[in-house]
């Protein structure tokens, strides 16, 4: 048992008495809602993934209510399935809706949020989760036990996009039914911790509202925000919620569209608007002093670089693993984010239960990348590889000159080959590419049996077609693992393989940047990359 599930384990065995006698499903409704977090539902309860080291406005100066933030960005208020999505688009996602537990620090401690607490059965093959008293749905339809079953039911729902997030509640949830009005009994296909993975992603959504959503109408949440109205191409009105069980500071939030981001720059400097989300390094280092920059510093995401393993050219695992060698981390990453970002070698960030120590030696080595290529029979340089790209995303295409340029000085010659969004994205999903891709990689913060279920570059099928008789094995060992030590042992066969094949390799987290008017406070980004809204407010 690790540090983190015992923890857990003692949080709750703390209060077990409490549980003596009690009712449906052994557990008492009074006793449940005090039982799992140490908090119950009247304390003040961590932000969606609060960090510990990012202190709430109300420890720091008493804050003000009232007032309209601003907010610039350059995407669509809504993407195509937004309470199921995990990747927002926008980074809205979280003032609109809610989960029942959100992971408060990199140990993947859950804290609860539209949740009051939880309790595991003996071998911990199912969990019963309580309620926060008196929630709504923005519409005023009650977020009851039902009401969740009925959101986590929809995940699967033929009129339901799909999502990541199903797929982690299908490899995890045999069921999920209402004990009482406030209590959700969930049986658990995987025992353990591992399902606030779930509960750290799946927004509570009102099941009833997806499909007018698919229409274009607006969200019925369960977050500290309301959206009022939606405007395609120009912006969104949020209004606080006044029954949310955290109620927002501010009034609300006017999301504001730019085209582009010099746009966003300029109208940020015009005091325009209070935070601009997505800006590069050159301009949040132009920024920085006049308005505080906040780089996103965890490893939510990647910018990687990956290969089709059934590619003419980098087939040959030699030149895939001389590329892995001949890339300058440290200059790329500096080059581009300015100092915003850091290098990374392994997929798996150092706080994760797969990480390697090893990892942590940057693999910088223009010899051994020679001697690679010279024994694929490539001494003297490589056929040109294209590199498929997202044409929106700048910072892979930023990173991909000093790619290129690195492994010019090998023999490897590269071809960006960038296009928009939806092309880009079913092109690699489909991992028919020619060559490699270059782009961004999430969901390796979390369990690294759960991002072995999301990631697109982990699972079979995936998008660099690697499906290996090993690596068959190898899933097939992880989706039957069902201790701390059977994964462990997993983890160390993923690694192995890993380094052998480098289908995928990360250079560098992805610092996403907010330029924040400084009279702006108790506005944070957590280790996770999650923006936390309700504790916003002006000085």
């Amino acid at each position: 048992m690790t540090g983190r599930q015992t923890t857990i384990y003692n949080m709750a065995t703390n209060r077990r008495r409490l549980l003596t006698g009690a009712g449906a499903a052994g557990v008492g409704a009074a006793a449940l809602a005090l039982v799992g977090c140490g908090s119950d539902s009247n304390s003040a309860t961590p932000s969606t993934s609060g960090s510990a080291s990012s202190p709430s406005v109300a420890a720091t100066a008493a804050p003000k209510k009232g007032g309209r933030l601003k907010f610039g960005a350059s995407a669509p208020l809504l993407n195509a399935n937004p309470p199921y999505s995990i990747n927002s688009v926008n980074n809205l996602t979280p003032a609109i809706w809610d989960t029942l537990f959100g992971f408060t620090d990199t140990k993947l401690t859950p804290g609860p949020r539209l949740a009051s607490g939880f309790e595991f059965n003996g071998d911990k093959s199912e969990i019963t989760v309580a309620l926060k008293p008196n929630l709504t749905f923005h519409s005023g339809k009650a977020i009851d036990a039902q009401a969740v079953v009925d959101s986590f039911n929809s995940l699967s729902a033929k009129t339901t996009p799909t999502s990541q997030v199903r797929g982690v509640a299908a490899a995890y949830v045999q069921s999920a039914a209402a004990v009482d009005a406030s209590h959700v009994k969930f049986v658990l296909k995987k025992p353990g911790d591992l399902i606030f993975d779930m509960f750290n992603y799946w927004n509570i959504a009102n099941a009833a509202n997806i499909e007018d959503l698919a229409k274009g109408g607006l969200p019925d949440g369960s977050g500290p925000f309301k959206v009022v109205s939606n405007t395609p191409q120009q912006g969104a009105k949020l209004d606080a919620f006044p029954g949310y069980w955290q109620p927002a500071l501010l009034d609300g939030i006017d999301y504001m569209i730019y085209p582009s981001e010099s746009s966003l720059v300029l109208a940020q400097k015009s005091n325009g608007i209070d935070i601009a989300f997505g800006i590069n390094a050159n301009d949040a280092k132009a920024l920085d002093g006049a308005y505080k920059v906040i780089a996103t510093s965890g490893f939510d995401a990647f910018f990687t670089v990956r290969f089709n393993v059934k590619g003419e050219v980098v087939g040959d695992k030699r030149v895939r693993q001389a590329i892995f060698h001949a890339i300058d981390r440290k200059r790329a990453t500096d080059g581009v984010f300015l100092g915003y970002a850091t290098p990374a070698v392994s997929i798996w960030p150092p706080t994760s239960e797969a990480f390697d120590p090893k990892y942590k030696t940057d693999p910088l080595d223009t010899a051994m990348a020679k001697q690679l290529l010279s024994a694929a029979g490539m001494a003297g340089g490589t056929p040109e590889i294209e590199m498929l790209c997202n044409s929106d995303d700048s910072g892979s295409k930023d990173l991909f000159q000093f790619y290129q340029a690195d492994l010019a000085n090998v023999g490897v010659k590269l071809k960006l080959n960038p296009k928009p969004r939806a092309a880009a994205t079913k092109e690699f999903i489909s991992g028919a590419y020619p060559g490699g891709d270059a782009g961004l990689m999430g969901f390796t913060w979390m369990h690294p049996a759960t991002g072995i279920f999301m990631s697109q570059q982990l699972t079979i099928p995936n998008s660099s077609n690697f499906d290996t008789p090993e690596y068959e094995a190898f899933q097939k060992q992880i989706v039957e693992a069902s201790t701390d030590e059977a994964r462990a042992a997993a983890y160390k066969t993923f690694n192995q393989i890993w380094d052998d094949q480098l289908w995928t390799f990360p250079v560098c987290n992805n610092p996403s940047l907010y330029a924040v008017n400084k009279k702006v406070v108790g506005f944070d980004v957590d280790v996770f990359g999650t923006p936390q809204f309700e504790g916003a407010s002006f000085a």
